[in-house]
C-alpha cells in the first residue's frame, strides 16, 4: 500500500469504532425475485486496510455462510429490484417519500438520501416489508447486520482510493450494474444497469478486485471509517445491532482480560497453596498429637453450655415467684369457686426421634376448678386481670357437669 493510503490510515485510525474486520455484502434483487450476493471482507490490522477475501455470484445464504463467518458483523447494500432512486428537489416541509410517490404511506418505506446538484437529494427507497424479511433471513443465518445502505452511493468514501478525480465536470463512473455521473464532485445521476457485465479490475493500495464486489468493498470501508460521509439507511434493528455488537466486543475483550488475571491468580495461589501446604502438614502432624484431648474438652463445654441453657430456660437462675402467684390467686379466689388444680410454670415435654426435651412455661399457670354459675367465673377472672403481674387471662375450656357445678380451665400468661 502507497504511502498516501498509509498516511490517511493511520490518521483515521483513532477514529476506528471498535470494528477491525467487517463484511461488505451486496445483495442484488433479481428480476424473478432471486437474490445474488457479492462479497468483500476487508480488515485494517497494524495501520494497513487489506482485503481478506472476495467472492461473486453466491445465490444462497448457505453458501454466504460457508465464505463469511457469523462472527464477522455485516454491512449489507441492497441493489435491484424494489429499491428505487430518484433526483427530487429539495422542499421544506414535504416529506422525501412524498416527493417521490405523491400518495404513498411514508410509514411504508425505509428512506435514505443523499446530497447531488443543484440544490436536488437522491432519494433512495425501499419498502420496510421487502427490508424487514431480508434482515430476518439474515438473522436467521447467524448474522449481524450492522450497516444497511442503499445503491451505490456508498461509493463516494471509496473515491479517493480509485484513483479517479470525481471532481471533474461530468466525470462518468461505471462498474458493475450501476453508472454514476458526477458533476462538480456532486452525484447528478445514476442508473442502475441488471444486465451490464465488465470484467474490470480496479486497483485500491496493494489490493485488486473485480468492479462486481466494488459496492460491497466500498460499504464495508465506509462502515470502518467514520471520518468518511456515510451513506446509510436508518433502520432501528440494524442501529440495535450495531450497538449490541459494540458491547459484545468489549465484554470478549474484559472476559480475556478477566480470564489472564485469574490465571496469574490462581498460580500465585498455587505457589503459596504448595508452600503453606507444607507447613500445615507439620502442624497437622503436631495437632494430632492432642485431638483426642481437645475433642474431649469441646464435648465438656458443650455440656456445660447444654446444662446452663436448661437451667436458664427453666428459670431456676431467676427468683422464684411461685409462692407469690400462689398467694395472689389464693386471695382473688371467690367461695362459689373450687380450685381442684393449680399448676405454675408447667413442664412441657416435646418429643424428636431421638429423646425427650423438657421445658417449663414460665410465664403460664394453669388453673382448673368448678363453679356453680358462669357469672362468678366471670367476676373472678376480672379481678385476675386488674393484677398487675397477668398479662392475659384465657379459658381454655368450659363444661357443665351432670350436677349444678360446671368444670372450667383457665391459663393465666404473667407479664
Amino acid at each position: 500500500m502507497d504511502l498516501a493510503i498509509k498516511e490517511k490510515i493511520v490518521d483515521i485510525k483513532q477514529q476506528l469504532i471498535g470494528f477491525n474486520t467487517v463484511a461488505g455484502v451486496e445483495l442484488v434483487i433479481l428480476e424473478d425475485g432471486n437474490f445474488k450476493f457479492n462479497i468483500a471482507e476487508i480488515n485494517v490490522h497494524n495501520n494497513l486496510l487489506k482485503l481478506n477475501t472476495h467472492r461473486t455470484d453466491i445465490y444462497l445464504l448457505d453458501e454466504l455462510k460457508e465464505i463469511v463467518s457469523v462472527n464477522t458483523p455485516i454491512c449489507l447494500v441492497i441493489n435491484g429490484r424494489g429499491i428505487i432512486h430518484k433526483k427530487v428537489a429539495i422542499c421544506e416541509g414535504i416529506n422525501l417519500v412524498q416527493l417521490v410517490f405523491p400518495n404513498a404511506n411514508e410509514n411504508e418505506f425505509y428512506v435514505q438520501q443523499q446530497n447531488a446538484t443543484d440544490e436536488s437529494v437522491f432519494v433512495s427507497l425501499a419498502r420496510k416489508s421487502l427490508i424487514n424479511g431480508i434482515l430476518d433471513q439474515f438473522g436467521c443465518a447467524g448474522f449481524e447486520v450492522v450497516s444497511l445502505s442503499l445503491g451505490p452511493f456508498c461509493l463516494i468514501a471509496l473515491a479517493p482510493l480509485l484513483n479517479v478525480n470525481i471532481s471533474d465536470n461530468d466525470f462518468r463512473l461505471s462498474f458493475a450494474n450501476h453508472y454514476v455521473q458526477y458533476k462538480n464532485g456532486q452525484i447528478d445521476d445514476c442508473l442502475f444497469k441488471p444486465k451490464y457485465e465488465s470484467n474490470k479490475n480496479w486497483s485500491i493500495g496493494n489490493d485488486y478486485l473485480p468492479e462486481s464486489v466494488l459496492t460491497a468493498y466500498g460499504a464495508a470501508f465506509q462502515f470502518l471509517f467514520p471520518k468518511t460521509e456515510r451513506i446509510v439507511t436508518k433502520v432501528d434493528v440494524v442501529d440495535e445491532a450495531r450497538g449490541d455488537w459494540k458491547y459484545k466486543k468489549l465484554f470478549k475483550v474484559f472476559g480475556a482480560t478477566s480470564l489472564g488475571f485469574f490465571l496469574v491468580v490462581l498460580l500465585i495461589n498455587f505457589l503459596l497453596f504448595n508452600s503453606f501446604n507444607n507447613q500445615n502438614q507439620v502442624l497437622h502432624d503436631e495437632l494430632s498429637i492432642h485431638k483426642q484431648q481437645i475433642l474431649l474438652l469441646n464435648k465438656l463445654e458443650n455440656q456445660v453450655e447444654q446444662k446452663k441453657e436448661f437451667l436458664k430456660s427453666s428459670s431456676w437462675l431467676k427468683q422464684s415467684k411461685v409462692s407469690y402467684y400462689a398467694d395472689q390467686i389464693g386471695l382473688t379466689v371467690p367461695k362459689d369457686i373450687k380450685l381442684l388444680k393449680l399448676d405454675i410454670n408447667p413442664l412441657q415435654v416435646s418429643k424428636n426421634m431421638r429423646q425427650k426435651n423438657f421445658k417449663f412455661a414460665n410465664d403460664i399457670i394453669q388453673v382448673n376448678g368448678l363453679c356453680s354459675e358462669s357469672a362468678y367465673l366471670n367476676n373472678w377472672i376480672k379481678l385476675l386481670r386488674e393484677l398487675n403481674w397477668v398479662e392475659e387471662v384465657t379459658i381454655k375450656n368450659f363444661e357443665k357437669q351432670q350436677t349444678n357445678n360446671s368444670k372450667f380451665d383457665l391459663q393465666i400468661k404473667t407479664k
